[in-house]
Protein backbone atom coordinates (compact mmCIF):
# COMPACT_ATOMS: atom_id res chain seq x y z
CA UNK A 1 0.00 0.00 0.00
CA UNK A 2 3.26 2.42 1.09
CA UNK A 3 4.24 1.50 -3.02
CA UNK A 4 1.25 2.79 -4.32
CA UNK A 5 0.79 6.05 -2.35
CA UNK A 6 4.64 6.42 -3.61
CA UNK A 7 4.21 6.23 -7.42
CA UNK A 8 0.85 8.50 -6.71
CA UNK A 9 3.13 11.41 -5.45
CA UNK A 10 5.37 10.84 -8.32
CA UNK A 11 2.54 11.14 -10.88
CA UNK A 12 1.45 14.54 -9.67
CA UNK A 13 5.03 15.85 -10.33
CA UNK A 14 4.93 14.38 -13.49
CA UNK A 15 8.75 13.31 -13.52
CA UNK A 16 9.53 9.87 -15.36
CA UNK A 17 5.44 9.37 -15.71
CA UNK A 18 6.01 6.55 -17.61
CA UNK A 19 7.91 4.62 -14.93
CA UNK A 20 5.15 5.52 -12.09
CA UNK A 21 2.65 4.07 -14.08
CA UNK A 22 4.52 0.65 -14.69
CA UNK A 23 5.56 0.69 -11.11
CA UNK A 24 1.48 1.90 -9.64
CA UNK A 25 0.31 -1.23 -12.42
CA UNK A 26 2.40 -3.52 -10.40
CA UNK A 27 1.52 -2.54 -7.27
CA UNK A 28 -2.48 -2.39 -8.29
CA UNK A 29 -1.79 -6.36 -9.63
CA UNK A 30 0.07 -7.21 -6.61
CA UNK A 31 -2.83 -6.16 -4.28
CA UNK A 32 -5.69 -7.51 -6.71
CA UNK A 33 -7.20 -4.28 -7.82
CA UNK A 34 -7.91 -5.35 -11.01
CA UNK A 35 -10.38 -2.99 -11.76
CA UNK A 36 -7.66 -0.26 -11.36
CA UNK A 37 -4.64 -1.81 -12.72
CA UNK A 38 -6.96 -2.27 -16.18
CA UNK A 39 -7.63 1.47 -15.78
CA UNK A 40 -3.80 2.41 -15.80
CA UNK A 41 -2.85 -0.20 -18.39
CA UNK A 42 -5.20 1.89 -20.58
CA UNK A 43 -3.71 5.48 -19.08
CA UNK A 44 -0.33 4.16 -19.79
CA UNK A 45 -1.15 2.25 -23.72
CA UNK A 46 -2.38 6.02 -24.24
CA UNK A 47 0.95 7.32 -23.29
CA UNK A 48 2.92 5.53 -25.80
CA UNK A 49 0.76 5.88 -28.69
CA UNK A 50 1.54 9.68 -28.12
CA UNK A 51 5.21 9.06 -27.89
CA UNK A 52 5.79 7.30 -30.68
CA UNK A 53 3.82 10.14 -32.80
CA UNK A 54 5.50 12.75 -31.31
CA UNK A 55 9.23 10.65 -32.92
CA UNK A 56 7.48 9.96 -35.99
Amino acid sequence: MLALAQFNTCLEGRSNRAKSLKGKLAALKSLGEETQAKEVEQLLSKFYQQSRLATL
